[in-house]
């Protein structure tokens, strides 16, 4: 594959890596050198300042049964035939195996979907740019300046899923459901609120983050536009959702970005806004 060479931004996809070494070596003085080159290609891509998402002991991930540790990271891939390439190390690889990868998203749909135009090839210098943006450069994605009525924007809670651990056994893998929106929102500014957890008839337990976030309502529901995605799900006043049941991403509690502007004497000069004004103003709210 050529950097300079475009390709179809559908074969492309942000997701997550799992990287192994087996357990055995630590007990086994024969395994000590096929430890240590299981280990480099570990470390090797933690020299790119790649994304370790596994921070908490209980999101950690050891297999028992195979005798494997991993590491997870979040990373950017393309799709060859029925296998991914890693853009950040070259590799080639599965949705199973000793290292695999999983919950891939087509970046396409991670990017902004108003003020923005989404291109339909980028070469793989171009997808490692994007990627960066995304998670990495707190600039974030450059929109356009395309106006919008200043009534129909709202400042709200995003109550994100992030995921579940199985209650199916010691070796449960925990599972992600948002887990690249949760790092786009913590790139673009979103303030983070309360989490918790439920857990569901199955007694999964699955967790929850609040992101105090801007939103902008039309058509097709309410965009947030910290994150790039419409939500449907949730409440278009200020109060919280009764969610006992609800195991997706839902909003809560929203109010006219009018009214929080106002409340705080922040200044907007104008009926119709742009996207990068809006979050501006945003930033200048005491959350």
């Amino acid at each position: 594959m050529l950097k300079i060479e475009k390709y179809d931004i559908k074969n492309f996809y942000v997701g997550e890596l799992y990287l192994s070494c087996g357990l055995e070596g630590f007990f086994n003085d024969g395994m000590v050198k096929k430890q240590s080159v299981e280990l480099d290609k570990i470390f090797d891509i933690y020299k790119i300042e790649i994304i370790n998402f596994q921070k908490t002991l209980i999101k950690k991930y050891e297999d028992d049964d195979l005798m494997r540790k991993y590491e997870g990271f979040l990373t950017i891939f393309y799709k060859i035939g029925n296998k991914y390439a890693c853009l950040h190390n070259g590799i080639l690889y599965e949705l199973d195996g000793i290292d695999f990868c999983d919950n891939l998203i087509c970046l396409s749909e991670l990017l902004p979907k108003l003020s923005y135009s989404i291109p339909k090839k980028v070469s793989i210098k171009e997808a490692i740019c994007i990627f960066n943006l995304l998670f990495k450069n707190k600039n974030g994605i450059k929109l356009n300046n395309t106006k919008y009525d200043i009534n129909d924007f709202y400042i709200g809670n995003l109550v994100l899923h992030e995921g579940y651990l199985p209650n199916d056994g010691y070796n449960s893998r925990y599972k992600y459901d948002s887990l690249a929106l949760q790092y786009i929102l913590y790139n673009n500014g979103a303030t983070v609120g309360s989490m918790h957890g439920r857990e569901d008839e199955f007694t999964n337990l699955h967790d929850f983050s609040s992101f105090k976030s801007l939103f902008l309502r039309d058509s097709k529901g309410l965009y947030n536009l910290q994150s790039y995605q419409y939500y449907n799900g949730g409440v278009l006043e200020q109060k919280y959702l009764d969610s006992r049941s609800v195991f997706n991403s839902y909003c809560e509690c929203m109010e006219p970005f009018s009214s929080v502007l106002d409340e705080n004497k922040i200044e907007y000069n104008s009926h119709s806004i742009t996207i990068p004004k809006a979050l501006k103003l945003y930033k200048k709210i005491d959350i």
